[in-house]
């Protein structure tokens, strides 16, 4: 993704490419393990990048799909328009149903532009 370096993220792209690309794992269950296969998407479980992707990910599609949206309320001068925790997201709307709607309307386009 180009639109990293334009959120602030040094990552280097290439090297969590590396890391993640031609992954092969196994199944152990009943005693046994499966044959190798490919993992074909996503990170091994337990992998020290996933936590950080995430949070990579998350940054970037909320900048996204609150760009130019107005609303949220101020605290100590500072406009709070979303609040994260782990995996949990709360979208703070001006005040109307409509409002809302229209923050989750530009939360699932920006996801369907991220997956471009």
């Amino acid at each position: 993704m180009e639109s990293h370096v334009e959120y602030g993220i040094r990552t280097a792209p290439g090297l969590i490419k590396s890391v993640c690309e031609r992954q092969k794992s196994n199944v152990r269950a009943a005693g046994g393990k499966s044959d190798w296969f490919t993992v074909l998407k996503g990170v091994r479980q337990g992998c020290l990048l996933s936590p950080y992707l995430f949070n990579i990910m998350c940054e970037i599609l909320v900048r996204l799909a609150l760009e130019g949206i107005e609303g949220g309320f101020k605290i100590g001068g500072r406009l709070v328009m979303n609040l994260r925790y782990a995996d949990d997201i709360v979208l703070i709307a001006g005040g109307t149903e409509a409002e809302l709607q229209k923050i989750v309307t530009r939360l699932h386009w920006a996801a369907c532009e991220l997956r471009k």
